[in-house]
């Protein structure tokens, strides 16, 4: 089932109640007041999928229920065979997600009940897996099982402020104008919604929903959408009901059943018919076609020949006619405008250049007075700083229709973003209506508060970004310490905190580092070996030992791009260049060994010297140990200690006997 939109009066006369098919759509039990009667459908197990209430929330909790705004509808109408309220059954496109279709009907009920004062519930069901009881047959849309679809209750009065209801703001008078507006207006709405999934196709085929089948054969010519015309151009079949349905799926033929088989006969006849033509207007446009190149050829042959013997020579005295002047170059716009520009472009209607624009990120609003005086405000402080001011400057007034982008900023509609004059463009949005938009204040209100939650989405996702799952256990050495380091820090400063603590420091790499390498990485090669080669600006992690570790998925667990970018947000101005941390080291190194060249810097140095170092890197990490709570020692000594213990306990008798 594709498009389907119905809406039908629920009347009293025709013994026809609006809380009865309340309790219906929303398979709940419902009382009538008026009557004292009980709806019960609580048996039918096709619960609504999802279910709304459009009623402002200033007129009390009361009247958010289903059923106490059903009955207080009901009571508004007093004639006992009144026109109680408006009953709509709407097809859904089965291409959207279940929170697609739920936002298609909420924007649907806003913008025609909820901002007019008309008070309406509605329900999602999934499609249909059995027959509707006699008395709501008429609520349910064609029996395919294709298609969600929604029930709206609306009443026949709008709500006013002071919570009573006043006049009807639809009547015979006036229900096919306003059936037409409805009928256009969620066409619309499901095509937005479908061009959004990506379903072009579809939304092509959902706009022109409202119109009639030759009409809509007719858009779907213009548009190449052969398949979609030769669907439109079947003959209708005749509706069967949900009664003539059942009698069909136990073997009972009907007079409907009959007349619909019939129906489909001649479409199957009809489509052989045109499959048939088809073969042959192929065929004579083949014909045609060649026809054609032959013509095209032989005249082509023929202005070779007259050029041969045909040359024209430029008259004594004249001059070459002057070369024609480019046209001026169009207007520059920025982003904004350019958007504006666009979606005024594509557009017909007021309302569809309003929709084009939220779904480019932009709001179009109505300057209210106070607006007005605000913006017109900041204009003059603004000019005057630019010694421009001028006597009683107007630049926004009431009414007037105004564009505000992501940053709050406000775009006049004129010649240059639009295309159109004044008079054009009013023309191009008389049908929108102005009460349903937005104040320029609240809009930019809304705008700074899509900046802030963009803002803290950005935050929680880079918290989360860099973090490992899991430090792998196979690493040791420095690299583990530099994984570890990671793991158990939640920012980048705490990361170079951590890493300092284990005595590695975080250096950037300059120009002349990145030379440097270069010229090692060469010269290594020459000589069949391998040296990495360092970028300009990457930052490296330097150990007491003077050796260099990228920072890339071995040692940190996160990528190495990743981990550039998450450095970034320390002051690298603190930073040093890779060969003064090296030199650093050295010093260090040296200042530890007792003086002289550091025997980090010495490659295959001398043996009982480094184990000299070593013992007494080992009492100074003793002695700053015993200075430290006892829960965060790490030492050689403690973990020597410990390990002599587990020693002598795996050598103790395990029980008497052994003893």
């Amino acid at each position: 089932m594709g498009y389907h939109f119905n809406v039908k009066f629920v009347s009293r006369g025709k013994g026809e109640s609006l809380v009865a098919k309340g309790a219906y759509h929303a398979r709940d039990k419902f009382r009538e007041e008026r009557t004292g009667e009980t709806k019960d459908y609580t048996y039918k197990a096709d619960r609504p999928v999802n279910s709304f209430v459009f009623v402002d929330k200033k007129h009390g909790a009361e009247l958010q229920g289903n059923e106490s705004l059903l009955n207080a509808i009901d009571g508004s109408e007093t004639q006992i065979n009144s026109q109680t309220g408006l009953n709509f059954t709407a097809a859904l496109p089965k291409e959207l997600t279940d929170e697609e279709r739920a936002r298609m009907v909420r924007d649907f009920g806003r913008e025609e009940f909820f901002r007019k004062g008309i008070p309406a519930v509605a329900h999602i069901h999934a499609p249909h897996q059995a027959p509707a009881p006699a008395e709501h047959a008429e609520d349910e849309p064609p029996t395919d099982n294709g298609n969600h679809h929604a029930h709206f209750l609306a009443g026949l009065r709008t709500l006013g402020a002071d919570g009573r209801f006043g006049e009807k703001h639809i009547t015979w008078d006036n229900y096919s104008e306003r059936l037409d507006q409805w009928r256009e207006k969620w066409a619309d709405l499901g095509a937005r919604y479908l061009e959004k999934a990506g379903h072009t196709v579809e939304a092509d085929r959902w706009r022109y929903g409202h119109l009639t089948n030759p009409e809509q054969k007719q858009k779907a010519l213009e548009r190449g959408d052969d398949e979609w015309a030769e669907i439109k151009s079947h003959e209708a079949t005749t509706h069967r009901g949900p009664a003539a349905d059942a009698m069909e799926k136990k073997g009972q033929q009907t007079e409907r059943g009959n007349i619909h088989r019939d129906t489909e006969q001649s479409r199957r006849n009809n489509a052989a018919l045109k499959v048939e033509l088809a073969e042959i207007q192929k065929a004579i446009a083949a014909y045609e076609r060649q026809w054609q190149d032959a013509v095209a050829q032989a005249a082509i042959e023929k202005e070779k020949i007259e050029r041969r013997f045909v040359e024209p020579q430029p008259e004594r005295g004249t001059l070459p006619a002057p070369l024609q002047q480019p046209p001026p170059p169009a207007p520059q716009l920025g982003r904004t405008a350019g958007e504006i520009r666009l979606a005024y472009t594509l557009t017909r209607t007021g309302q569809q250049f309003a929709n084009a624009l939220e779904d480019r990120g932009l709001i179009l609003a109505n300057t209210t007075a106070a607006d007005a005086e605000r913006l017109n405000k900041w204009e003059a402080q603004r000019m005057k700083e630019q010694e421009r001011e001028l006597q009683d400057y107007q630049k926004y007034r009431a009414g007037e229709l105004v564009v505000v982008n992501q940053h709050g900023d406000v775009y006049k509609l004129s010649r240059s973003n639009t295309g159109d004059d004044a008079k054009a463009r009013a023309e191009h949005l008389k049908d929108i209506d102005r009460a349903a938009l937005l104040s320029v204040t609240a809009a930019q209100s809304a705008m700074q508060q899509f900046r802030q939650d963009r803002r803290e989405e950005k935050e929680a996702a880079r918290a989360d970004y860099y973090r490992p799952e899991q430090p792998p256990e196979e690493l040791t050495g420095a690299a583990a310490k530099i994984l570890l380091a990671h793991y158990r820090s939640d920012s980048a400063r705490s990361f170079a905190a951590a890493l300092a603590e284990k005595g590695i420091a975080l250096a950037i790499t300059t120009k002349e580092d990145a030379e440097q390498s270069q010229s090692a990485a060469a010269a290594a090669f020459m000589k069949g070996s391998y040296a990495p080669v360092y970028r300009e600006g990457e930052i490296l992690a330097i150990t007491d030992r003077a050796t260099v570790y990228r920072l890339n998925e071995r040692t940190t667990g996160s990528t190495f791009g990743d981990m550039q970018r998450y450095l970034r947000t320390l002051d690298t101005s603190k930073l040093q260049g890779l060969a003064a941390i090296k030199q650093m080291m050295d010093d260090r190194a040296a200042e530890r060994g007792g003086g002289g060249r550091s025997i980090f810097a010495q490659r295959g140095g001398n043996r009982e010297q480094d184990i000299l170092d070593r013992t007494e890197r080992r009492t100074m990490e003793n002695e700053r140990a015993a200075n430290t709570p006892r829960e965060i020692q790490h030492t050689v000594l403690d973990r020597a200690t410990r390990r002599t213990l587990a020693n002598e306990r795996a050598q103790r008798p395990r029980n008497t006997r052994d003893s």
